[in-house]
């Protein structure tokens, strides 16, 4: 029997103690919710911190999944929410396309997911690398460092080298009627005042080599079509006494030499049982001695 002592308590009088189940889980509510799943949010929420916690720190255990449309980011970076490329903003962002850096829409660096592309805007510094592939720039390349890790090179004698950029055709030319080569440089200027595709500089007065160069075939091949196929702007030293083929020289140990010129007026008698062949023309060759001109007389074999 129930009492009703006022408007706020009700006293329940009962001979016997009566149990009847009731689901306090779903029918009490907090703000609207069921106990259930207040129950429920709470596990799950102990379930994320504890995959995020340890040792105090904060480590992330399990894996974030965004959807196609999401992402992780920073800063106002916007992208497209189907291919995940960047559309604007400034930030950075992982998204299905990859790793996006962006300054005002525009991009500062991007990794590519489906190619492993790498691009950068600015310089990229390493103390080491190691490119499978083809390093492309557009800009500059700028070498400053010294390889501790020495190669061998011919020069007449062995040569130790450390170096700063080596190029090495290891692999062969794509076709046997192809020049397969460690170190390519081409200028394609036209309004420099010299456009020159390799450059070598070895300042220094004792030791300084501005370029080496060592071959089987040819340890120097030069050609021009229009040119010098080799200009020399200074003295030229040959330790080799071997008769270089087809050379035309100015000058023959300092002497000048101007071709040859026609007979004079002046006769030449000479025996015909000391001429040096059966040839009654014989031909001056003009040279230059310490300014003066004079002539040697040429007598051709017949």
């Amino acid at each position: 029997m129930a009492t009703i002592v006022n408007d706020r308590d009700v006293f329940l009088q009962a001979e016997l103690v009566r149990l009847d189940d009731w689901d306090f889980l779903t029918n009490v509510h907090i703000d609207g919710t069921p106990v259930i799943q207040v129950r429920d949010e709470a596990a799950e929420a102990w379930d994320f911190q504890q995959r995020l916690e340890v040792s105090g720190s904060s480590v992330l255990k399990g894996v974030i999944v965004p959807t196609d449309s999401g992402a992780l980011k920073t800063g106002s970076i916007t992208w497209n929410s189907t291919t995940g490329a960047l559309t604007g903003g400034t930030g950075i962002a992982m998204t299905e396309w990859g790793l996006i850096g962006a300054a005002s829409g525009v991009a500062t660096f991007t990794i590519e997911s489906s190619t492993g592309d790498a691009w950068f805007a600015g310089e990229l510094s390493a103390a080491t690398g190691t490119f499978a592939g083809d390093l492309i720039t557009s800009g500059d390349v700028v070498a400053s460092g010294a390889n501790q890790d020495t190669t061998t090179i011919w020069l007449g004698a062995a040569y130790h080298i450390d170096y700063s950029v080596y190029g090495e055709a290891a692999s062969n030319a794509s076709a046997g009627t192809r020049v397969r080569a460690g170190l390519l440089g081409r200028s394609t200027a036209t309004t420099s005042q010299y456009n020159v595709g390799v450059i070598g500089d070895g300042p220094s007065a004792t030791k300084g080599i501005g370029v080496a160069a060592s071959g089987g075939l040819y340890g120097i091949y030069t050609y021009s079509a229009s040119g010098n196929a080799l200009y020399c702007n200074g003295t030229m030293a040959i330790t080799s006494s071997t008769l270089v083929t087809n050379l035309n020289a100015e000058k023959w140990n300092g002497i000048t030499t101007a071709g040859s010129t026609g007979n004079g007026s002046s006769a030449v008698t000479m025996p015909g049982s000391t001429k040096p062949g059966n040839d009654t023309t014989p031909t001056w060759l003009s040279i230059t001695i310490g300014g003066v001109q004079g002539d040697i007389l040429f007598w051709p074999r017949a």
